[in-house]
Parts: structure tokens; C-alpha cells; sequence
């Protein structure tokens, strides 16, 4: 069975403006909506996904293994409420939790 992440994801974001302004741990669940794309974050061990879609109700990330393109090893479900920043979907995962099987 793949382990599957519902609506937080671990994050950690460089703007400390932004982190004292809403919680101190707004950033470390939600993940950042920039940059575009992944980025790998060495201080955290983490990858972090920023998704751009204008009209996306609803954003499942599935990440599989390089000999395996026919089961996932991690399924994340964004929510809304929690990983969307405008149009884009974002969330933090740490490297141990994506490691295949």
C-alpha cells in the first residue's frame, strides 16, 4: 500500500516576514507556491512543488520509482484551504518519504 499525504506536506520557507505574519508554523505545512516547479531545499531534506493552475478545483500529486511507472510510491491530495496560494497548488515533501520500495 503507498502512503498517502491529505492536505499538509512539511515546508519550510525563507521569507520570515510572511512566517511571523501568519503562524509560526504556516510555512512548515503547507509548502511555498515559488519557485515554479520542484526544488530540491538541502537545509530541510525536502522537495518542494509549486503547481500553476488557473482553473484546478482539485490537485493529487503522485510521485513513482523509476522501475515502477504503474503504482505510485506516494500519493499527495492538496487542499485547497492549505496548499493553494491564488492559482498555484503547493506543498513540501521530505526526502524519506518519497525513497521507493
Amino acid at each position: 500500500m503507498q502512503p498517502t499525504l491529505t492536505g499538509a506536506c512539511i515546508v519550510e520557507n525563507q521569507n520570515s516576514r510572511i512566517r511571523a505574519r501568519i503562524t509560526p508554523d504556516w510555512d512548515n505545512v503547507e509548502g511555498t507556491p515559488y519557485p515554479l516547479g520542484v526544488c530540491w531545499v538541502a537545509p530541510q531534506q525536502a522537495y518542494n512543488f509549486a503547481i500553476y493552475s488557473k482553473h484546478a478545483e482539485k490537485v493529487v500529486l503522485l510521485l513513482y520509482a523509476h522501475d515502477n511507472l504503474t503504482q505510485p510510491i506516494l500519493t499527495c491530495d492538496f487542499d485547497y484551504l492549505r496548499n493553494k496560494s491564488g492559482p498555484i497548488w503547493h506543498c513540501r515533501i521530505p526526502a524519506n518519504r518519497i525513497a521507493g520500495p
